[in-house]
């Protein structure tokens, strides 16, 4: 996207952490969101959902998403 001059926003991080999610890499779909907000970015409603998918499939704790606010 960046090559191309469009800049990722939070619905296209949501859209990529969501993908990885369903197909059970989780590790990266936090580190999408994580780099989300690193960038500035706001999580949204969706983004709530994803960390909530993410946080179903590992049966995290919330320490894994401490750097997250929603």
């Amino acid at each position: 996207m960046i090559v191309t001059g469009v800049l990722p926003n939070t619905i296209s991080y949501n859209t990529l952490a969501y993908g990885y999610a369903k197909v059970k890499r989780t590790d990266l779909a936090l580190m999408l969101l994580k780099d989300m907000i690193r960038k500035g970015l706001q999580p949204n409603d969706v983004t709530r959902d994803v960390l909530k998918s993410i946080n179903a499939d590992r049966k995290c704790h919330a320490q894994n998403f401490k750097d997250i606010r929603v």
